[in-house]
């Protein structure tokens, strides 16, 4: 019964993409993509997919004589396309619904080959160059996220540079007193991951929240939905991806489940530890180790004994701990 439901799913799925989505995405981008010498690149809304796309596009632009770079995002990117300002000649912002049309077109097959005929137009979602899901990844051991999005889809190569946010000159004084930072004494957590849960028992970051706490760190929690709720001995942090960028490095170290929000704070500089449940089937494509500019990288994968999992993550940390105010 599982099966036949799963097949219907799929099937429905495959139609609605096909049928309505499909369409009605491909309308919008013939329609409203229409300048001429102008580059339109379009990332999945993911913080992890848009960051390695943005900082490819220096390298993207060079290698295909790009006179004029548009990036396509929702609301909640514009700031970090932003922070690109050498690479992105202007941006595009858009409803979460028409960013779905949009990318429906490179989820489905037929439209993705009338895709490819609009070369002014990138889109980029790297499970949809996998045949099945993101269990596909398996098969392929040496591949990685970013691999995929600056060999597979940008078309790049090795010697290719990654470019990191831009931070302007600015004095972030009033940002840390605002959002409750103590430079060299705050530890972030990050229990939360495309708006979900991660199957990753939460007492785990309690008991790191009531250990840090109780040694001086003031401990927040990283929260970008209304569901979201501190862990307990925390503070809520509440942020918008680029001020997340400019405090993480003040931050002795960011702990969490494997998301977007781990790479961008690892490239701000500071220690970063991904926690990866025991069951998890794509620790080698997130590695963190993978990413261009690795500083404090951390990765630990959770087993079914509590207190030996706690342990060693006490270990990490007080081996890895960035201690002391940062200038």
């Amino acid at each position: 019964m599982k099966s036949f439901l799963g097949a219907f799913k799929y099937l429905f799925k495959r139609f609605y993409l096909t049928v309505i989505f499909g369409p009605l995405g491909l309308f919008y981008l013939l329609t409203r993509f229409r300048e001429k010498n102008t580059c339109y690149v379009v990332p999945c809304p993911h913080i992890g997919d848009v960051l390695f796309t943005f900082g490819y596009l220096n390298a993207y632009k060079n290698k295909n004589n790009i006179k004029r770079l548009v990036v396509v995002c929702t609301k909640s990117f514009k700031e970090l396309a932003q922070m690109y300002p050498d690479d992105v000649d202007d941006i595009f912002v858009v409803s979460d619904y028409v960013m779905n049309l949009i990318l429906s077109v490179d989820a489905s097959y037929f439209y993705a080959l009338i895709l490819k005929k609009l070369s002014h137009v990138l889109i980029i979602v790297p499970p949809n160059h996998f045949r099945g899901d993101f269990s596909e990844i398996s098969r392929f051991p040496g591949v990685t996220l970013i691999g995929s999005i600056k060999y597979g889809i940008l078309g790049l190569e090795e010697k290719d540079s990654f470019a990191p946010p831009v931070k302007q000159d600015e004095d972030v004084g009033e940002l840390l007193d605002r959002l409750g930072i103590i430079s060299g004494k705050t530890i972030i957590l990050s229990p939360y991951s495309h708006g979900r849960e991660a199957g990753i028992d939460i007492s785990i970051f309690e008991a790191i929240s009531s250990r840090y706490g109780d040694l001086g760190y003031k401990v927040l929690t990283n929260v970008s939905a209304n569901w979201h709720k501190p862990i307990r001995k925390t503070k809520a942090l509440c942020c918008t991806l680029r001020e997340a960028y400019l405090i993480s490095e003040y931050c002795s170290c960011v702990i969490g489940i494997r998301s977007g929000f781990l790479d961008l704070t690892l490239l701000s500089g500071t220690m970063v530890l991904a926690l990866y449940q025991s069951n998890h089937t794509g620790t080698d494509y997130f590695d963190l180790r993978a990413m261009p500019i690795v500083n404090y990288g951390l990765q630990y994968r959770l087993t079914d004994d509590f207190d030996n999992d706690i342990t060693s993550i006490y270990e990490i940390i007080d081996n890895n701990l960035v201690q002391g105010e940062k200038s």
